[in-house]
């Protein structure tokens, strides 16, 4: 861990990380004093805000790794590779996370989550210690956005490299796992339980919605209230930033994912609130029947990354009509398309079906909403707004007094959006958690959700696409740590 953190607080002093974002600090012996300088305006900070999230899109992290590449390939969305063809994914279809080429993004996902991470605790320092320099709003809301940040990395940590399935897990009071670093200093950083963890993140998140209650997003002010710190337009766009809907969404994830009955209800509680607020301000819409999906998705989030490169990425791996020698495509067999969407059950009328995917000549389907020949992605969905239904129809059917028929209605508005009005059983526990895996599989194709769904709850089986049933454990779910950790004396 003191690797990371030296090696990573060099990065944003040597602005090796935020150079995209207009050289916000130089490389330079005098780095120390760039950095003072840095912090002495106002428009300082919010360069230093925008490179977190900046650090956020690279390839490693939600440029491709963590968004639509890795966790898909660990879902068994994609159709199974037959050669490596020198492509990690390759490895990461198998779980097979030490081998040369998967060990080495094992290792880059780590260390660039911990770099934004040290990032990020580096302008917090300095929002407290050049406090004066802020207007009161940039105070409130920059720190607001960091604290989510920090939150948003160490749970993504905790979903790869820690234990699924908390709910049934007896030890989370006593093992081990991901550091969770709030300073900067090269000190190496104890590793909490995973209780503390999750206590940790619930706090830093906690933190952020009372700060970002002063969100524009919320509508609490009018827009000349935010005149004097909305230079150039800081303050639009603010789904393209962690916001309050997005911190309030993203701590019923947490609560989803730690799974005691308390926090399910915490869980669900969120999520309605988030979704009546919605249904009464309409800051978020539907995409109901929008061929031009990677701009009509981004209506749906509540919170995505910009990214002005993603297409040039995407459009290597989602590729119409390629050769049978591209090994490292990514696409669905029209076959298992027509499977995984029920058609022969009634399920073409889903939209999902019907206008997310651009099938080639050869039976190859290609998500519409992250990589075609008609859309050009520019975002990559980090929360969205049909995931906060998912998650209060789970909330629904846990506790001693489950009410499924409400849990139904919430599965029922997702599926009417997307044109699918037919009936489904949806009576106890075992055919709720059916109905949500189904939709979680239609829904999440190309964001890197479905993973995660499966691990949280247990997932014994995983079939591919080739129609092998793969017994899940934890070997298979879990990261392994870094080596250097391992030998720094960290157990997971």
């Amino acid at each position: 861990m003191k690797k990371i953190l030296r090696h990573a607080l060099c990065l944003a002093l040597a602005s090796i990380l935020f150079t995209a974002c207009e050289e916000w600090l130089d490389v330079a012996p005098s780095s120390q004093v760039r950095e003072e300088e840095q912090f002495q305006s106002e428009a300082g900070f919010q360069q230093a805000l925008l490179g977190c999230y900046i650090g956020m899109t690279s390839d490693t992290l939600y440029g491709q790794a963590l968004s639509w590449y890795l966790p898909d390939l660990l879902s068994q969305t994609y159709n199974t590779f037959s050669s490596s063809g020198n492509n990690y994914g390759f490895y990461f279809q198998r779980y097979s996370y030490n081998s040369t080429h998967s060990h080495r993004m094992v290792e880059a996902i780590w260390e660039r989550a911990y770099n934004v991470i040290a990032n990020t605790n580096n302008v917090l320092k300095f929002v407290e210690k050049n406090k004066s320099v802020l207007h009161s709003i940039n105070y409130t809301l920059i720190k607001g956005e960091l604290l989510a940040i920090r939150a948003y990395m160490h749970f993504e940590l905790l979903r790869l490299y820690g234990y699924g399935d908390l709910a049934h897990r007896a030890d989370k009071a006593t093992r081990l796992t991901i550091p969770y670093v709030t300073g900067t200093s090269k000190e190496v950083t104890e590793q909490p339980t995973y209780s503390e963890a999750i206590t940790n993140i619930v706090n830093d998140l906690k933190a952020a919605i009372a700060l970002l209650e002063l969100d524009p997003i919320t509508g609490a002010h009018p827009a000349d209230f935010y005149a004097m710190v909305n230079t150039d337009g800081f303050y639009d766009h603010r789904t393209s930033r962690l916001n309050y809907y997005a911190a309030k969404a993203l701590l019923a994830r947490v609560y989803l994912w730690e799974g005691g009955e308390a926090s399910l209800e915490q869980a669900r509680s969120l999520a309605m609130e988030l979704i009546e607020m919605n249904e009464a301000r309409g800051v978020f819409s539907w995409v109901v029947d929008n061929m031009d999906v990677s701009l009509g998705l981004s209506v749906e989030c509540l919170f995505s990354l910009n990214h002005s490169r993603l297409a040039e990425k995407v459009f290597d791996y989602f590729l119409p009509d390629f050769k049978n020698t591209d090994y490292g495509m990514l696409y669905i067999k029209e076959s298992n398309l027509m499977q995984m969407y029920e058609v022969a059950a009634g399920g073409g009328v889903d939209t999902r079906y019907s206008k997310w995917y651009h099938v080639d000549l050869a039976g190859n389907a290609l998500p519409v909403k992250i990589g075609s020949t008609q859309a050009v992605p520019t975002h990559v969905s980090m929360i969205r707004l049909s995931e906060l239904y998912y998650i209060a129809a789970e909330g629904y059917g846990a506790g001693a007094a489950p009410d499924y028929g409400k849990a139904k209605q919430l599965i029922r508005a997702v599926r009417e959006k997307r044109g699918l009005n037919a009936d489904f059983t949806c009576n106890d526990a075992a055919s709720l958690h059916a109905e949500l895996r189904k939709e979680y599989v239609k829904e999440f194709v190309a964001e890197g959700v479905l993973f995660y769904f499966y691990k949280r709850t247990g997932e014994e089986v995983i079939v591919n696409s080739v129609g092998t049933a793969i017994e899940m454990d934890d070997a298979k779910y879990l990261f392994p740590y870094p080596d250097f950790e391992i030998q720094s004396g960290r157990v997971q």
